[in-house]
Protein backbone atom coordinates (compact mmCIF):
# COMPACT_ATOMS: atom_id res chain seq x y z
CA UNK A 1 0.00 0.00 0.00
CA UNK A 2 1.42 3.38 -1.02
CA UNK A 3 -0.94 5.73 0.85
CA UNK A 4 -0.37 6.63 4.48
CA UNK A 5 -1.89 8.84 7.19
CA UNK A 6 0.38 9.83 10.10
CA UNK A 7 -1.93 10.88 12.92
CA UNK A 8 -0.88 12.92 15.95
CA UNK A 9 -2.98 13.70 19.00
CA UNK A 10 -4.13 17.28 18.49
CA UNK A 11 -7.96 17.22 18.80
CA UNK A 12 -8.48 19.90 16.16
CA UNK A 13 -7.47 17.71 13.21
CA UNK A 14 -6.84 14.11 14.35
CA UNK A 15 -10.44 13.05 13.66
CA UNK A 16 -10.10 14.18 10.03
CA UNK A 17 -7.78 11.24 9.34
CA UNK A 18 -9.19 8.67 6.86
CA UNK A 19 -9.86 5.95 9.46
CA UNK A 20 -12.73 4.61 7.36
CA UNK A 21 -10.68 4.25 4.17
CA UNK A 22 -9.17 0.72 4.06
CA UNK A 23 -6.81 1.84 1.29
CA UNK A 24 -4.89 4.11 3.65
CA UNK A 25 -2.46 2.86 6.30
CA UNK A 26 -2.82 4.59 9.67
CA UNK A 27 0.18 5.30 11.91
CA UNK A 28 -0.28 6.72 15.41
CA UNK A 29 2.02 7.54 18.32
CA UNK A 30 2.68 6.01 21.73
CA UNK A 31 -0.60 5.45 23.64
CA UNK A 32 -2.90 6.73 20.86
CA UNK A 33 -4.01 3.26 19.75
CA UNK A 34 -5.54 2.85 23.21
CA UNK A 35 -7.99 5.73 22.79
CA UNK A 36 -10.86 3.24 22.61
CA UNK A 37 -13.95 2.39 24.71
CA UNK A 38 -11.93 -0.33 26.47
CA UNK A 39 -9.64 2.24 28.08
CA UNK A 40 -12.00 5.25 28.22
CA UNK A 41 -15.49 3.75 28.69
CA UNK A 42 -17.05 6.93 30.08
CA UNK A 43 -15.10 9.49 28.02
CA UNK A 44 -16.37 9.43 24.43
CA UNK A 45 -14.30 12.49 23.52
CA UNK A 46 -11.16 10.42 24.10
CA UNK A 47 -12.29 7.52 21.89
CA UNK A 48 -10.87 8.90 18.66
CA UNK A 49 -8.56 6.20 17.22
CA UNK A 50 -10.89 4.01 15.15
CA UNK A 51 -8.12 1.81 13.74
CA UNK A 52 -4.34 1.66 13.31
CA UNK A 53 -1.74 -0.26 11.34
CA UNK A 54 1.42 0.86 13.14
CA UNK A 55 2.38 2.60 16.36
CA UNK A 56 5.50 4.75 16.62
CA UNK A 57 6.84 4.16 20.15
CA UNK A 58 10.40 5.48 20.22
CA UNK A 59 10.81 6.07 23.93
CA UNK A 60 13.22 4.08 26.05
CA UNK A 61 12.05 0.93 27.91
CA UNK A 62 11.96 2.66 31.28
CA UNK A 63 9.35 5.01 29.80
CA UNK A 64 7.06 2.64 27.90
CA UNK A 65 7.32 -0.08 30.58
CA UNK A 66 6.35 2.34 33.35
CA UNK A 67 3.37 1.31 35.51
CA UNK A 68 2.73 4.97 36.33
CA UNK A 69 2.38 6.21 32.74
CA UNK A 70 0.46 9.49 33.17
CA UNK A 71 -1.20 9.18 29.74
CA UNK A 72 -2.39 5.59 30.16
CA UNK A 73 -1.12 3.45 33.03
CA UNK A 74 -2.08 0.27 31.14
CA UNK A 75 0.20 1.03 28.22
CA UNK A 76 2.79 -1.59 29.10
CA UNK A 77 0.07 -4.21 29.54
CA UNK A 78 -1.29 -3.28 26.10
CA UNK A 79 2.14 -3.42 24.43
CA UNK A 80 2.56 -7.03 25.57
CA UNK A 81 -0.57 -8.14 23.69
CA UNK A 82 -0.41 -9.70 20.23
CA UNK A 83 -2.06 -7.32 17.75
CA UNK A 84 -1.89 -9.57 14.72
CA UNK A 85 -0.22 -8.11 11.63
CA UNK A 86 0.15 -4.62 13.09
CA UNK A 87 3.58 -3.15 13.84
CA UNK A 88 4.96 -1.29 16.84
CA UNK A 89 8.12 0.55 15.77
CA UNK A 90 10.71 0.92 18.53
CA UNK A 91 14.33 1.99 18.95
CA UNK A 92 15.03 -1.70 19.51
CA UNK A 93 12.57 -4.57 19.18
CA UNK A 94 11.49 -5.71 22.64
CA UNK A 95 11.12 -9.51 23.07
CA UNK A 96 8.20 -8.84 25.43
CA UNK A 97 6.35 -6.82 22.78
CA UNK A 98 5.12 -9.33 20.16
CA UNK A 99 4.52 -6.76 17.41
CA UNK A 100 7.68 -4.73 17.92
CA UNK A 101 10.18 -4.00 15.16
CA UNK A 102 13.43 -2.06 15.26
CA UNK A 103 13.23 1.16 13.30
CA UNK A 104 15.98 0.90 10.63
CA UNK A 105 17.55 4.22 11.57
CA UNK A 106 21.02 3.52 10.12
CA UNK A 107 19.52 2.52 6.78
CA UNK A 108 17.27 5.59 6.81
CA UNK A 109 20.25 7.88 7.44
CA UNK A 110 22.20 6.24 4.62
CA UNK A 111 19.45 6.12 1.99
CA UNK A 112 16.83 8.85 2.60
CA UNK A 113 17.73 12.30 1.21
CA UNK A 114 18.15 14.79 4.04
CA UNK A 115 18.49 12.11 6.72
CA UNK A 116 22.28 12.35 6.71
CA UNK A 117 21.89 15.55 8.76
CA UNK A 118 20.51 13.33 11.56
CA UNK A 119 18.00 16.05 12.30
CA UNK A 120 15.13 14.38 14.12
CA UNK A 121 13.53 16.42 16.90
CA UNK A 122 10.19 14.58 17.16
CA UNK A 123 8.48 11.27 16.58
CA UNK A 124 6.71 12.93 13.64
CA UNK A 125 10.06 13.58 11.93
CA UNK A 126 11.14 9.97 12.40
CA UNK A 127 7.77 8.83 11.05
CA UNK A 128 8.02 10.88 7.87
CA UNK A 129 11.57 9.62 7.24
CA UNK A 130 10.47 6.02 7.89
CA UNK A 131 7.52 6.45 5.51
CA UNK A 132 9.88 7.70 2.79
CA UNK A 133 12.22 4.75 3.44
CA UNK A 134 9.34 2.25 3.17
CA UNK A 135 8.28 3.71 -0.18
CA UNK A 136 5.03 5.54 0.55
CA UNK A 137 4.12 7.87 -2.33
CA UNK A 138 1.19 9.65 -0.66
CA UNK A 139 1.33 10.90 2.91
CA UNK A 140 -1.28 12.76 4.95
CA UNK A 141 -0.40 14.52 8.23
CA UNK A 142 -3.18 14.89 10.81
CA UNK A 143 -3.29 15.98 14.44
CA UNK A 144 0.22 17.44 14.24
CA UNK A 145 -0.72 21.06 14.94
CA UNK A 146 2.23 21.63 17.31
CA UNK A 147 0.75 24.46 19.37
CA UNK A 148 2.56 24.04 22.69
CA UNK A 149 5.62 26.17 23.36
CA UNK A 150 7.88 23.10 23.42
CA UNK A 151 6.63 21.76 20.11
CA UNK A 152 6.54 25.14 18.44
CA UNK A 153 10.05 26.18 19.42
CA UNK A 154 11.85 22.85 19.23
CA UNK A 155 10.03 20.62 16.76
CA UNK A 156 8.33 22.79 14.18
CA UNK A 157 11.32 23.81 12.07
CA UNK A 158 12.39 20.18 11.78
CA UNK A 159 8.84 19.17 10.86
CA UNK A 160 8.83 21.77 8.08
CA UNK A 161 12.22 20.49 6.90
CA UNK A 162 10.85 16.97 6.42
CA UNK A 163 7.85 18.31 4.55
CA UNK A 164 10.35 19.97 2.22
CA UNK A 165 12.14 16.66 1.74
CA UNK A 166 8.84 15.03 0.79
CA UNK A 167 8.07 17.79 -1.70
CA UNK A 168 11.53 17.49 -3.20
CA UNK A 169 11.09 13.75 -3.69
CA UNK A 170 7.76 14.23 -5.44
CA UNK A 171 5.73 12.62 -2.65
CA UNK A 172 2.10 13.71 -2.65
CA UNK A 173 1.37 15.38 0.69
CA UNK A 174 -2.36 15.11 0.24
CA UNK A 175 -3.12 16.69 3.64
CA UNK A 176 -1.04 18.73 6.12
CA UNK A 177 -2.84 19.51 9.37
CA UNK A 178 -0.85 22.58 10.35
CA UNK A 179 -0.60 24.45 7.07
CA UNK A 180 -1.19 27.65 9.02
CA UNK A 181 2.52 27.61 9.86
CA UNK A 182 3.35 27.98 6.18
CA UNK A 183 2.83 31.51 4.96
CA UNK A 184 0.60 31.42 1.90
CA UNK A 185 1.11 35.12 1.33
CA UNK A 186 3.78 36.31 -1.07
CA UNK A 187 6.23 38.63 0.65
CA UNK A 188 5.83 42.20 -0.58
CA UNK A 189 2.81 41.30 -2.75
CA UNK A 190 -0.07 40.11 -0.66
CA UNK A 191 0.43 41.49 2.83
CA UNK A 192 -1.76 43.93 4.70
CA UNK A 193 -1.69 45.58 8.10
CA UNK A 194 -5.30 44.58 8.82
CA UNK A 195 -6.92 41.17 9.08
CA UNK A 196 -9.87 41.13 6.64
CA UNK A 197 -13.31 40.67 8.20
CA UNK A 198 -13.82 37.60 5.99
CA UNK A 199 -11.10 35.87 8.05
CA UNK A 200 -13.13 36.30 11.24
CA UNK A 201 -16.30 35.15 9.46
CA UNK A 202 -14.56 31.98 8.33
CA UNK A 203 -13.25 31.30 11.84
CA UNK A 204 -16.75 31.84 13.25
CA UNK A 205 -18.26 29.25 10.91
CA UNK A 206 -15.51 26.69 11.54
CA UNK A 207 -15.81 27.04 15.31
CA UNK A 208 -19.61 26.90 15.35
CA UNK A 209 -19.72 23.49 13.66
CA UNK A 210 -17.18 22.01 16.07
CA UNK A 211 -18.93 23.62 19.05
CA UNK A 212 -22.19 21.92 18.12
CA UNK A 213 -20.51 18.51 18.31
CA UNK A 214 -19.08 19.32 21.74
CA UNK A 215 -22.51 20.45 22.95
CA UNK A 216 -24.03 17.15 21.86
CA UNK A 217 -21.39 15.26 23.85
CA UNK A 218 -22.06 17.46 26.86
CA UNK A 219 -25.80 16.79 26.71
CA UNK A 220 -25.24 13.04 26.52
CA UNK A 221 -23.02 13.13 29.60
CA UNK A 222 -25.57 15.28 31.44
CA UNK A 223 -28.23 12.63 30.78
CA UNK A 224 -25.85 9.92 31.93
CA UNK A 225 -25.27 11.78 35.21
CA UNK A 226 -29.03 11.81 35.76
CA UNK A 227 -29.27 8.08 35.00
CA UNK A 228 -26.47 7.20 37.43
CA UNK A 229 -28.01 9.33 40.17
CA UNK A 230 -31.35 7.58 39.78
CA UNK A 231 -29.74 4.13 39.74
CA UNK A 232 -27.29 5.06 42.54
CA UNK A 233 -24.24 3.92 40.58
CA UNK A 234 -21.90 5.89 42.79
CA UNK A 235 -18.50 5.03 41.28
CA UNK A 236 -19.69 5.48 37.70
CA UNK A 237 -21.29 8.77 38.69
CA UNK A 238 -17.94 10.17 39.87
CA UNK A 239 -16.27 9.18 36.58
CA UNK A 240 -18.98 10.64 34.38
CA UNK A 241 -19.07 13.94 36.33
CA UNK A 242 -15.34 14.34 35.67
CA UNK A 243 -15.85 13.44 32.00
CA UNK A 244 -18.70 15.95 31.72
CA UNK A 245 -16.54 18.67 33.23
CA UNK A 246 -13.80 18.08 30.64
CA UNK A 247 -16.31 18.18 27.79
CA UNK A 248 -17.89 21.33 29.26
CA UNK A 249 -14.47 22.98 29.24
CA UNK A 250 -13.94 21.89 25.62
CA UNK A 251 -17.35 23.20 24.55
CA UNK A 252 -16.72 26.45 26.40
CA UNK A 253 -13.36 26.83 24.71
CA UNK A 254 -14.97 26.60 21.28
CA UNK A 255 -17.75 28.98 22.30
CA UNK A 256 -15.29 31.53 23.69
CA UNK A 257 -13.20 31.41 20.53
CA UNK A 258 -16.31 31.72 18.37
CA UNK A 259 -17.51 34.76 20.32
CA UNK A 260 -14.19 36.50 19.71
CA UNK A 261 -14.55 35.85 15.97
CA UNK A 262 -18.15 37.14 16.02
CA UNK A 263 -17.15 40.34 17.83
CA UNK A 264 -14.26 41.11 15.48
CA UNK A 265 -16.30 40.26 12.37
CA UNK A 266 -18.82 42.99 13.31
CA UNK A 267 -16.16 45.67 13.60
CA UNK A 268 -15.71 48.30 10.92
CA UNK A 269 -12.91 50.27 12.56
CA UNK A 270 -9.20 49.46 12.52
CA UNK A 271 -8.18 46.64 14.89
CA UNK A 272 -4.64 46.91 16.20
CA UNK A 273 -2.32 44.14 17.32
CA UNK A 274 -2.36 45.65 20.80
CA UNK A 275 -6.11 44.98 21.02
CA UNK A 276 -5.58 41.28 20.40
CA UNK A 277 -2.89 41.31 23.08
CA UNK A 278 -5.19 43.10 25.54
CA UNK A 279 -8.07 40.70 24.96
CA UNK A 280 -5.76 37.71 25.36
CA UNK A 281 -4.48 39.06 28.69
CA UNK A 282 -8.00 39.77 29.94
CA UNK A 283 -9.18 36.29 28.98
CA UNK A 284 -6.20 34.63 30.68
CA UNK A 285 -6.94 36.53 33.92
CA UNK A 286 -10.64 35.66 33.80
CA UNK A 287 -9.82 32.03 33.14
CA UNK A 288 -7.64 31.74 36.23
CA UNK A 289 -10.35 33.32 38.39
CA UNK A 290 -13.01 30.98 37.02
CA UNK A 291 -10.75 27.95 37.45
CA UNK A 292 -10.39 28.69 41.17
CA UNK A 293 -14.19 28.83 41.51
CA UNK A 294 -14.53 25.56 39.60
CA UNK A 295 -12.29 23.72 42.05
CA UNK A 296 -14.18 25.20 45.02
CA UNK A 297 -17.43 23.87 43.57
CA UNK A 298 -15.80 20.50 42.88
CA UNK A 299 -14.94 20.29 46.57
CA UNK A 300 -18.48 21.17 47.61
CA UNK A 301 -19.88 18.60 45.17
CA UNK A 302 -17.64 15.89 46.58
CA UNK A 303 -18.70 16.73 50.14
CA UNK A 304 -22.46 16.54 49.54
CA UNK A 305 -21.97 13.48 47.31
CA UNK A 306 -20.43 11.62 50.26
CA UNK A 307 -23.26 12.76 52.54
CA UNK A 308 -25.87 11.56 50.04
CA UNK A 309 -24.03 8.28 49.39
CA UNK A 310 -23.83 7.45 53.11
CA UNK A 311 -27.24 8.67 54.24
CA UNK A 312 -29.47 8.85 51.18
CA UNK A 313 -30.54 12.29 52.41
CA UNK A 314 -32.85 14.01 49.89
CA UNK A 315 -31.62 17.52 50.69
CA UNK A 316 -28.02 16.41 50.13
CA UNK A 317 -29.06 14.96 46.77
CA UNK A 318 -30.73 18.20 45.68
CA UNK A 319 -27.72 20.23 46.83
CA UNK A 320 -25.41 17.90 44.92
CA UNK A 321 -27.47 18.38 41.76
CA UNK A 322 -27.22 22.14 42.17
CA UNK A 323 -23.47 22.04 42.73
CA UNK A 324 -22.96 19.79 39.72
CA UNK A 325 -24.86 22.21 37.47
CA UNK A 326 -22.97 25.20 38.84
CA UNK A 327 -19.67 23.38 38.45
CA UNK A 328 -20.41 22.62 34.79
CA UNK A 329 -21.35 26.23 34.10
CA UNK A 330 -18.12 27.44 35.67
CA UNK A 331 -16.19 24.76 33.73
CA UNK A 332 -17.81 26.11 30.56
CA UNK A 333 -16.70 29.62 31.55
CA UNK A 334 -13.16 28.38 32.18
CA UNK A 335 -13.14 26.94 28.67
CA UNK A 336 -14.62 30.12 27.18
CA UNK A 337 -11.86 32.24 28.68
CA UNK A 338 -9.24 29.78 27.49
CA UNK A 339 -10.78 29.76 24.02
CA UNK A 340 -10.80 33.57 23.86
CA UNK A 341 -7.17 33.64 24.97
CA UNK A 342 -5.96 31.18 22.33
CA UNK A 343 -8.12 32.69 19.59
CA UNK A 344 -6.52 36.10 20.12
CA UNK A 345 -3.08 34.48 19.99
CA UNK A 346 -4.09 33.09 16.58
CA UNK A 347 -5.07 36.58 15.46
CA UNK A 348 -1.74 37.98 16.64
CA UNK A 349 0.06 35.40 14.52
CA UNK A 350 -2.17 36.09 11.51
CA UNK A 351 -1.58 39.82 11.94
CA UNK A 352 2.19 39.31 12.09
CA UNK A 353 2.11 37.09 8.99
CA UNK A 354 0.22 39.75 7.06
CA UNK A 355 2.59 42.46 8.20
CA UNK A 356 5.63 40.39 7.27
CA UNK A 357 4.20 39.66 3.83
CA UNK A 358 3.54 43.38 3.33
CA UNK A 359 7.19 44.15 3.92
CA UNK A 360 7.60 44.00 7.68
CA UNK A 361 8.08 46.80 10.17
CA UNK A 362 9.39 49.16 7.51
CA UNK A 363 6.05 49.03 5.77
CA UNK A 364 4.20 49.58 9.03
CA UNK A 365 6.40 52.54 9.83
CA UNK A 366 5.91 54.06 6.39
CA UNK A 367 2.13 53.68 6.55
CA UNK A 368 1.61 54.86 10.14
CA UNK A 369 4.47 57.31 10.59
Amino acid sequence: MNKLAIVGTHPRTRSNAPFDDPNVDIWVFNESAQTTPEFYPNEPDKQWCKRWDAVIQLHKPEVYRSQTNWVNNRHWEWLQRNHGDKVIWMQNADPDVPNSKTIPLDEIIESVPGASYKWFTSSAAYSIALAIYLGYKEIGLYGLDMESNTEYGYQLMNFVFWIGVCEGLGINLYHVSNKKYFSEKLYGYEGEIQIPRSYFEQRKNELYNTWQDAEKQSNKLRDRVTDYILSRKYEKLVDVILAWREVAISAGKLSGAEQEAINYAKREDMISRQEFERRAAEAAKQGEEQKALMYVLAGKTEYVFNVWKQSGNYEALQQMRTFIQEQMQIAYNVGASNGAYHENLEYIKEYDDLLTAAGGVRTLSAMTG
